[in-house]
């Protein structure tokens, strides 16, 4: 599609959108930020901590305590169950709150067209028609459909996997493109902008965009794990015991001649007698104390019933980029074409670089950036460029 089509399919112009038209776009498409599908209450992260056969064991256990009179028996059944879901969801709410500090720091602004001037907005006011600059350094905030590219390049391993710069240009492509990450005239949304310039138009927003749509699925509730299964069939399993046995139990003294009602508590007693109290407590204070040693090590453990399959992975298929590595392209030695170190080519590299230094900061190509990164180890800076004087880019 050119450039007038696509204009005209998204209802604005090469000089923005106009305020009002911004307003009602984003009460039409909602603000520009992902969804957190799943996401559970606090109410609800308490409550799930009782969804346990053994929580309702002891439940049914502390019941019976008190029906046959035994208060303090009941009384500290009770505060088993409460200390075990106390345990769990202080862990759960202290990650889920690291979090959620961590989605802070994705809040940024972009420099954006509106009724002709630039203006710089917090990105969760981007619409789809919105027209977006993009220098080198900025984060996309939104999948856009570039109108015009100068040398512009975006590293596109959140998405890919792969930390070479790929170039951008805003040229027409075909319909028939093979993977949408090859759509050269797009820069998608939560990729950086390691070289060049652009100007493109917004075309989708929020969970609407490619990287939205994979931190949606990514985001929806999560199965049962194998430990809770586990747990939940012993639990099921222990209640029937307890069932069977209790009505064994009471037959066999209703047989030799007991009253019912006598053999009725007996059974009673038995029950609470065979449900492990203290298991549940146990286990919450295993899988907290595995947790605990992750953080330490700056791991965020969301759910502490993950832990158990962790420690049961045999292969761990991960993405490397970001992950295992640190997604930096690293200059470790110079040398010339006989192999001989030359540290002193660095210099010359870095009359054609293109990176910025600002603050302590490098910002640019990965390339261009590895190598002032190497530079400004052995010493040298901006003031040994001086003198030099850049004739063409």
């Amino acid at each position: 599609m050119s450039t007038e089509e696509l204009l005209e399919a998204f209802g604005t112009s090469i000089v923005g959108l106009g305020a009002e038209e911004a307003a009602r776009r984003i009460e039409r498409y909602g603000p520009n930020e992902i969804p957190q599908v799943g996401r559970r209450t606090t109410v609800a992260m308490f409550a799930s901590q009782f969804k346990n056969p053994l929580v309702y064991a002891l439940v049914f256990a502390s019941a019976i305590a008190g029906f046959l009179g035994e208060a303090a028996d009941a009384a500290i059944i009770v505060t088993i169950v409460l200390v075990n879901a106390i345990l769990g969801f202080v862990q759960e709410y202290r990650s889920e709150k690291a979090v959620e500090e961590l989605r802070k720091y994705v809040s940024y602004e972009a420099v954006v067209l509106r009724d002709g001037k630039k203006r710089s907005i917090d990105t969760r006011e981007l619409v789809p028609g919105d027209v977006v600059n993009l220098i080198v350094g900025d984060l996309v905030p939104a999948d856009i459909r570039l109108l015009e590219a100068d040398e512009l390049q975006t590293n596109e391993s959140v998405l890919t996997g792969e930390s070479a710069p790929v170039y951008k240009d805003a040229e027409p492509i075909a319909l028939d493109v093979p993977l949408p990450h090859q759509l050269s005239n797009t820069a998608f949304m939560g990729t950086e902008v390691v070289n060049g310039s652009g100007t493109g138009v917004v075309v989708a927003t929020g969970a609407r965009t490619r990287f939205g749509r994979v931190a949606t699925s990514l985001s929806l509730i999560p199965p049962k794990t194998d430990f809770q299964r586990n747990i939940s069939s012993f639990g099921n399993f222990l209640v029937k015991v307890i069932l069977v046995l209790t009505a064994f139990v009471f037959a066999v003294n209703s047989v030799l001649g007991h009253g019912i009602l006598e053999s009725l508590l007996f059974s009673l007693a038995l029950a609470v007698g065979i449900i492990p109290e203290a298991l549940p407590v146990i286990i919450t204070v295993g899988l907290s104390d595995g947790a605990l040693r992750l953080i330490k090590k700056k791991v965020i453990v969301k759910r502490l019933e993950a832990i158990e399959d962790i420690g049961n992975v045999d292969v761990l298929c991960t993405d490397k980029t970001g992950t295992l590595t640190q997604n930096e392209i690293v200059v470790k030695e110079v040398l010339d074409s006989k192999g001989r170190p030359r540290p002193e080519l660095i210099k010359y590299a870095l009359l054609c670089n293109t990176a910025i230094v600002e603050g302590g900061r490098i910002v640019g190509n990965p390339i261009d950036a590895a190598i002032w990164k190497r530079a400004l180890d052995i010493g040298l800076g901006e003031a040994d460029l001086e003198g030099f004087k850049r004739v063409h880019e």
